[in-house]
């Protein structure tokens, strides 16, 4: 019988049957009934908190925690999630702001949360990722800094410990979720842990239509309630949740032992003091940047300079080194904080010395056919000819984006950033090509309202000097942005068809090195031997090998 992640673990059948047994007697199946009020008590003691409140799922609990606390305008949270964390904070009529991520575990960087922070900012939302907790302390610096709400997604961590401390004692409040496919669950279920004991009532009016009695109702609710079913699942489960752990940290150890040492494969480790849940283990075998960088190899480009922030940019090197062996050049330049995309050429300035360039964002997915053609006549167009190239992409709703007009000649005619009445159906995508003024034009730039320096200013300038051309990534194009929950999806979805479907790989640098001309065929098999016996370094010895036959 195979094992799968999702593989819902369940008590024995006797054992669950001889839970609801009273309930053929009762007929009490719903609305906080005596299995509700025992799985409260057992949660309590099992997670140390002193307040809990059960719900009918994850997702209904942190759209009731956030109601709860009165949360307005903008919440900041992490685009590396479920959706449903997001979806929460939307459906509660906020904006949800994306900080981005730590490469090392995918949770949340607390450096770049506090450059987001508006005087619109009322609340927090980490997640803990994998089981692996966010970073407590410094969050909660920021938070007490500007008195903003700390609500943890801790779907992840159901019994992870930080030093002895329970996860759901961090923050304001913390939620779990109690799906079938988490290393505990109660068929479907959730929680919220909090410390302020007079949200107890708030949240128990949210989840149950605001009522009070018989005939008081003091709030507008929902239904959100566990039933006596679910609550009798979870106090079968919690009774075997130990072993359920201890089995899967057997099988997270024979993972980290076969696979560990294997080159091009990335394995997570848990920080000290982290008392883990075995809940996940995962493993990468493609890094997000090699799509960004796949870009600019099509395009021939061999000479790269990444800039990230400091905290991002030694996995980057640890990952990709001085680039000698897929036949490239690549340095490395820090952005202490996001400033805008045109501060990249005044941070690269010296690199490019007076050199045309590309520039492609690190979150931008860009496949298909005729991509490698649409690629060269941008880079002969500005060595040739100077300016600038920019590049064009249908979409049926442009006013999410970047918008720009171009007439037949394919000059661009303007560029709008989100218009309402856009002039064209054609967004701009993270991909731009320059020549040797760029940099110039970059020093002259001021920074937008958002104290930031814009790449559309920069385009601008060649607009205005009547030098802007578009290339147009035409329908057999795939252009994938990566940045938001859904947007991420989308492209492991897109990304995992192609592979499974057509048998070759996107964004594969090895193989693009080697079709370029970067390296030999001999240097392709090595680099694919080097990766063991992953299915990614098969696929490379065997392109290698298609060569010599």
């Amino acid at each position: 019988m195979a094992t799968l992640v999702t593989r819902t673990s369940m008590p024995p059948f006797e054992e669950y049957v001889n839970e609801i047994k009273d309930l053929w007697d009762s007929h009490w199946v719903t609305n906080m009934g005596s299995k509700h009020r025992r799985f409260e008590v057992a949660l309590r003691s099992y997670l140390d908190c002193d307040h809990l409140t059960l719900f009918t799922n994850g997702h209904n609990a942190l759209e009731c925690a956030i109601e709860a606390f009165g949360l307005t305008g903008e919440v900041i949270t992490t685009p590396f999630t479920f959706a449903s964390t997001t979806h929460a904070i939307v459906r509660k009529g906020l904006m949800p702001v994306f900080a981005d991520i730590k490469p090392g575990d995918c949770t949340i960087d607390p450096s770049s949360i506090e450059q987001l922070i508006t005087p619109r900012t009322s609340a927090i939302i980490p997640v803990h990722v994998y089981g692996n907790l966010c970073d407590i302390e410094a969050i909660q610096k920021i938070a007490d800094r500007y008195g903003l709400k700390v609500i943890y997604d801790a779907a992840h961590a159901f019994g992870v410990k930080l030093n002895g401390v329970s996860a759901a004692l961090f923050g304001d409040a913390s939620m779990f979720s109690f799906h079938a496919t988490k290393v505990f669950n109660s068929i479907e279920g959730g929680a919220i842990c909090f410390k302020d004991s007079s949200l107890k009532q708030i949240l128990n009016e949210l989840k149950n239509f605001g009522i009070l009695g018989p005939e008081s109702v003091e709030r507008v609710g929902g239904n959100a309630k566990m039933n006596e079913f679910c609550a009798a699942m979870g106090l079968c489960n919690l009774r075997h949740v130990e072993d359920e752990i201890k089995a899967r940290e057997k099988v997270e150890s024979r993972y980290r032992d076969r696979l560990s040492g294997i080159k091009g494969l990335t394995l997570i480790d848990q920080p000290s003091g982290i008392e883990s849940n075995h809940a996940y283990m995962p493993v990468y075998d493609k890094p997000l940047i090699y799509y960004p960088l796949s870009t600019l190899m099509l395009a021939g480009i061999r000479e790269v300079l990444i800039i990230s922030d400091p905290v991002s940019l030694p996995s980057y090197k640890q990952l990709l080194s001085d680039g000698a062996t897929l036949g490239m050049h690549i340095q490395y330049a820090e952005q202490p904080k996001p400033d805008g995309l045109a501060q990249a050429f005044l941070i690269g300035k010296d690199y490019l010395d007076g050199d045309s360039c590309a520039l492609v964002l690190g979150d931008n997915l860009f496949h298909g056919q005729d991509l490698t053609r649409t690629l060269m006549f941008a880079r002969r167009q500005i060595e040739e000819k100077g300016g600038a190239v920019i590049f064009g992409y249908q979409v049926k709703d442009p006013r999410a984006f970047g918008v720009v007009e171009f007439d037949g000649n394919l000059n661009a005619i303007s560029i709008e950033e989100k218009p309402e009445q856009p002039k064209s159906n054609f967004a701009v995508p993270g991909l731009y090509f320059y020549d040797s003024s760029v940099c110039s034009i970059a020093e002259t730039i001021q920074p937008s309202k958002r104290g930031e320096l814009e790449i559309t200013s920069v385009n601008n300038v060649y607009l205005e000097q009547g030098s802007l051309k578009v290339g147009i990534l035409g329908r057999g194009m795939a252009w994938l942005d990566t940045g938001t929950p859904e947007g991420l999806l989308k492209a492991a979805e897109y990304v995992e068809a192609v592979q499974s479907r057509q048998g070759y790989y996107i964004a594969c640098i090895e193989e693009i090195a080697y079709r370029r001309g970067f390296i030999t065929a001999d240097e392709l098999f090595s680099l694919g031997e080097n990766l063991g016996k992953t299915e990614y370094g098969r696929y490379l010895m065997s392109i290698a090998v298609e060569e010599h036959t």
